[in-house]
């Protein structure tokens, strides 16, 4: 008996996905709200130039990390999902007729601000007050001995 089943209706475009307020991208452009990503963090793409209502597949490193469908204006919005967290660039790659591209860097790091100079500062000031209070100690010793 041959079993038949409907297929399943593709879904609507997304429509409020994207979180910052970006650029829409040009014609061939695949554009990522966030060039760097750290463990934990959610990424969204965004593309244009697509086949009009293709399904658009996003990978990177050869895995599937989303899909979605292009509108009729050939564009898109999507969350990108790895399965793997590497450190490092990878390239995001949209296939929706033609093949758009973006890069993003991985990091381990909680955050991907600008923290490391704060505790670089922090560093400075506790050597510079050690180095004080030390000289500070041996000209009071260098004084008694005389």
């Amino acid at each position: 008996m041959p079993v038949t089943q409907a297929c399943p209706t593709p879904p609507a475009p997304s429509t409020n996905t994207w979180p910052k307020a970006i650029p829409v991208p040009r014609l061939g452009e695949l554009m990522l709200d966030q060039s760097v990503v750290a463990a934990g963090n959610t990424l969204f793409a965004r593309g244009a130039g697509c086949d009009p209502l293709a399904k658009v597949v996003l990978t990177a490193d050869s895995q599937i990390v989303g899909t979605t469908i292009s509108d009729t204006a050939g564009r898109f919005e999507a969350p990108v999902q790895f399965a793997d967290f590497r450190t490092g660039r990878r390239i995001v790659v949209a296939t929706c007729g033609p093949t758009l591209t973006a890069p993003v860097d991985m990091v381990l790091s909680g955050s991907t601000g600008g923290n490391s100079t704060t505790y670089v500062l922090l560093l400075f000031f506790l050597l510079a007050g050690f180095l004080i209070v030390r000289f500070q100690f041996a000209d009071g010793f260098a004084a008694r001995r005389r």
